[in-house]
């Protein structure tokens, strides 16, 4: 009888010495509501949990009389951490505010293929333009690279005018001028007799023959042709032409 006395008072004893306690509460932004999905970690035991749609969470199994660091975080919202000493059961209420973070500035230049790329392309570079420019439509001055004809209404090259690639008219030519894209958004169409010696502005022009790297929409289909402006001057220049 003792000996069963001593067993049930040793198992009362490791019960007792392993008691494990919950960390429940709720985490919401400073105006009261709910935030859904934060995050709730517990840095010593490498242990966390996430709210529910009410903001709500709970952490079982936690040692008892143990300095715990809780920390409460979520995307946006300045993280919270709270140092706590588990007794029984514990309820707690957070409140995160909100942080604002500052990127990087993000440059995208994927409308032009480099060196490397496995496009079929050609760029016309600024002396090349200067050196063929005689006056006329941007579609007769893009006839010195391969596989495009160009045409115009009035056969001098001033007016209407424009060209195919490969066989593709532009509608299905996606046509750009700083990654910005001209073609109409009905007819896929551009007019370049709106556009009157445009091309004394432009510093190059990249011609790229059947899907390239542009991403504008059903345009691309045929071939792409990005023309890239005149950089800023901050000084002062005149020129005059013979």
């Amino acid at each position: 009888m003792k000996h069963y006395f001593l067993t049930i008072l040793v198992a009362m004893s490791v019960t007792s010495s392993m008691a494990q306690f919950s960390l429940s509460g709720k985490i919401t932004t400073t105006e009261g509501r709910p935030l859904e999905g934060a995050n709730v970690f517990v840095e010593k035991l490498e242990t966390g949990t996430v709210t529910n749609h009410e903001g709500r969470f709970t952490l079982t199994n936690l040692p008892e009389n143990e300095e715990l660091v809780t920390v409460y975080s979520y995307l946006g919202f300045r993280p919270e951490k709270r140092t706590i000493v588990l007794k029984n059961d514990y309820y707690i209420e957070i409140q995160l505010e909100t942080q604002a973070y500052t990127a990087q500035e993000v440059i995208v230049s994927a409308l032009r293929a480099s060196e490397n790329t496995p496009v079929s392309h050609h760029t016309i570079d600024y002396k090349t333009i200067k050196e063929k420019n005689s006056g006329q439509e941007i579609p007769y001055l893009l006839q010195l690279t391969p596989s495009l004809v160009a045409s115009s209404d009035a056969g001098t090259g001033i007016g209407y005018s424009s060209f195919r690639i490969r066989g593709v008219d532009m509608t299905r030519i996606n046509i750009t001028i700083n990654d910005i894209p001209l073609n109409d958004a009905e007819s896929h169409s551009v007019f370049l007799v709106n556009m009157p010696d445009f091309i004394e502005s432009v510093n190059s022009i990249q011609i790229q023959r059947g899907v390239g790297t542009s991403s504008n929409g059903a345009a691309a289909f045929g071939a792409s042709v990005n023309m890239q402006t005149n950089s800023l001057s901050h000084k002062a220049f005149a020129e005059i032409n013979n």
